[in-house]
């Protein structure tokens, strides 16, 4: 979520902060910092804090300090001291007469500086105690903008479910005009040479691989997982941790130079065929007879026969245990 905060603080009656914090959409938590020079460990300090306090997103945090009074300016004199005397070497060493330019100088990285810290620890203190008051303020916007969103993702929710509505009051009439159509095409083609009930197998065949329930019933219950996962804390969805661990692994994948060049489908198919995390599916093939030549009598009798005939018909056993014994004593040598 996109947000924006600043604060300001006093460190003494000389010196004072802007500390700004602004936020857009990220999938990882992502900082960047706009600190005064020698900050790196006011920067450690809230790097720590910020991952504490916020889950995900690019955040830029904007320091600056605020000088009161005309003596804007701090001459960093361990830096001219270092010019200088570089300047000085250098002529000696290879001969020259000049001194050096105090114009040139002031003008070098760094010499001049409005916005590098002070000496003292006391800024780090004043700079911690209102980072909480610009996180709420962030928070409080990315709170009011996931609330619009959110509002707007259920009325697009509603739309979904209407239309899908729709299609579903229409399935019937389609599938009745669809099957008669089918017959009426397939008597015209096959000049009635064909039984009637074969004709009727065939098309009750073609029309449920054409009837969309299925595909109504998913969406109508993705629509409703979307709407509950709506509004839920992040923290009580377990899915997002999935989700992170996904990306993450992505991350990591990408950075190796085996990936370079390739896209994220790859990726996950090369994943996936490596170690599939999923149960591998058990399918088990039953053929009625040589070339399926027993189909028709196991379609019309509503039973699957397997060649197994020594152990007679699978109904009368009343356990696996008692099925498992008689084909030990009648198959155990040749399986």
């Amino acid at each position: 979520m996109t947000g924006f905060a600043q604060v300001k603080g006093q460190i003494n009656q000389d010196l004072g902060f802007s500390l700004s914090l602004k936020s857009v959409n990220h999938r990882f938590l992502d900082l960047h910092f706009r600190m005064p020079s020698d900050s790196d460990g006011l920067e450690m300090k809230l790097r720590r804090a910020l991952k504490e306090k916020i889950a995900r997103g690019h955040i830029e945090v904007t320091l600056s300090l605020e000088r009161a009074g005309e003596n804007t300016f701090t001459l960093n004199k361990q830096l001219v001291s270092g010019y200088v005397e570089a300047f000085r070497t250098a002529a000696n060493e290879f001969g020259i007469s000049a001194e050096p330019d105090l114009n040139v100088i002031l003008r070098l990285p760094g010499v001049m500086d409005t916005n590098s810290l002070p000496a003292d620890g006391d800024i780090d203190s004043a700079v911690l105690a209102k980072l909480e008051e610009a996180l709420a303020r962030l928070n409080h916007m990315r709170e009011e903008e996931g609330r619009g969103i959110e509002q707007e993702l259920r009325v697009r929710m509603a739309h979904v479910e209407t239309a899908g509505a729709g299609v579903g009051r229409h399935r019937s009439a389609v599938l009745h005009a669809y099957v008669e159509k089918l017959k009426s095409r397939m008597a015209e083609l096959l000049a009635s040479q064909v039984e009637s009930d074969r004709i009727v197998q065939e098309a009750a065949l073609l029309v449920d691989r054409s009837d969309i329930q299925e595909e109504l019933v998913r969406l109508e219950t993705h629509v409703k997982h979307f709407l509950g996962l709506l509004g839920r804390p992040e923290a009580e969805d377990r899915s997002y941790d999935v989700i992170r661990l996904n990306r993450a692994l992505l991350a990591a994948a990408r950075e190796r130079p085996e990936f370079e060049g390739w896209s994220n489908i790859e990726i996950v198919r090369f994943f996936y065929d490596w170690s599939d995390p999923r149960e591998a599916p058990r399918v088990v093939k039953i053929a009625p007879g040589e070339e399926a030549k027993y189909w028709d009598d196991c379609l019309a009798g509503g039973y699957v026969c397997v060649g197994w005939d020594d152990v007679g018909d699978l109904r009368e056993f009343e356990s696996k245990d008692d099925f498992r014994a008689r084909f030990e004593r009648e198959f155990g040598t040749r399986y």
